[in-house]
């Protein structure tokens, strides 16, 4: 493996700019993304459910 690639789908009416900071959060204080950043890069994708 060189690189976990995730996307995470939202379904909210907050804005982009409200939901990235959200995002980042995620990878901060999230056990599984933590585990995984310290082993391999990991590239992030935010989407809107349609």
């Amino acid at each position: 493996m060189k690189v976990i690639r995730y996307q995470t789908v939202v379904d909210s009416p907050e804005t982009d700019q409200r939901l990235d900071p959200l995002h980042r959060d995620v990878l901060k204080v999230g056990t599984i993304p933590t585990t995984l950043s310290s082993a391999l890069p990991l590239e992030r994708m935010l989407a809107r459910k349609v």
